[in-house]
């Protein structure tokens, strides 16, 4: 039986309980060590892009486009829209308007669908920002030949601490766009323990939801797979910092920071956090083809599957 270990905890219920199904369906229990903390904000900004005119007013303050980079943004929306309760009229409201979303990953297209009652095919996705900045591009210069009139804005949901990619492409193609910060991103306080560093006092939580220390001799893990390069950061700050007081120095791979008996192996969730973990001198065993759990732990089936045949 295998163990992994989470660079992050989820902010969101759902997005934990997703990666424990995957784990546990097949079979690799895992436990979740919290580095980083998320929370909403400009939630009154947030209201005033998205509002829903009343009925017979103009339309004009509507944007053409939604971009939304990340699940925590659309979790941004689905908080705003938790104390509304004119939920079929929003539906109604946009799905019957031709807005465009431009959306990164599947499970946040999917969100999206849900939370916008938009039809499929108002739906653009792209596997990561950079992959989806060209598309938004291509679509919005066919939409502006095709309607014929100018103004047309987009709205960019995002976090903090987003990368460059996406709004820098839309500026150089002189694609305008409004952007709003409705997350924000913070490292969790105090030290980062992995299980197999925790004392009797310290707990975490278990794939079954229990707690259990890593006295109690049930904690060996194998893999340790980290969904975002802030977490990269966050992990690879604490370790460094725990070597140079034991003396041990830092560098020469994954093996300088984690435990070398050269069992535990590293996952990234996709090519945009395994190139943060390979600037970490942390070399990923493993990259997900698509940034979801699913694929995350289908890739180390694959993985695990060939280096024992």
């Amino acid at each position: 039986m295998k163990r992994y270990a989470l660079d992050q905890r989820s902010f969101f219920n759902v997005t934990l309980s997703t990666s424990f199904k995957e784990c546990n369906g097949r079979g690799y229990p895992c436990a979740f060590v919290q580095v980083l903390s998320f929370q909403f904000c400009n939630s009154e900004n947030l209201s005033q892009a998205l509002s829903v005119p009343l009925e017979g007013s103009p339309n004009s303050s509507v944007y053409d486009g939604v971009i939304i980079s990340s699940q925590r943004a659309l979790q941004a929306v689905k908080s705003y829209r938790a104390s509304r309760s004119d939920e079929e009229r929003w539906k109604g409201f946009w799905g019957g308007r031709d807005v465009i979303f431009y959306v990164v990953g599947e499970t946040t297209a999917k969100l999206t669908l849900e939370v916008f009652g938009v039809p499929l095919e108002r739906l653009i996705v792209g596997i990561s920002a950079s992959a989806l900045a060209p598309r938004v591009v291509e679509r919005e210069r066919e939409r502006g030949r095709r309607e014929n009139r100018e103004g047309r804005r987009l709205l960019y949901l995002c976090g903090n601490i987003r990368r460059d990619e996406l709004p820098n492409h839309l500026k150089q193609e002189g694609i305008p766009f409004d952007e709003l910060c409705v997350y924000e991103t913070h490292k969790m306080e105090g030290e980062v323990l992995f299980p197999w560093e925790q004392h009797n006092s310290t707990q975490h939580e278990d794939s079954g939801g229990a707690s259990a220390s890593a006295s109690e001799g049930v904690l060996r893990f194998d893999w340790i797979c980290f969904f975002s390069p802030s977490g990269v950061k966050v992990v690879y700050k604490n370790m460094k910092r725990r070597k140079e007081m034991i003396g041990g120095g830092v560098g020469g791979g994954s093996s300088s920071l984690f435990p070398a008996d050269g069992r535990i192996k590293l996952a990234a969730i996709g090519k945009t956090t395994a190139a943060a973990m390979e600037k970490k001198a942390m070399r990923a065993d493993v990259i997900a083809e698509k940034p979801n759990a699913v694929s995350l732990i289908g890739a180390i089936a694959v993985y695990e599957k060939e280096i024992t045949t």
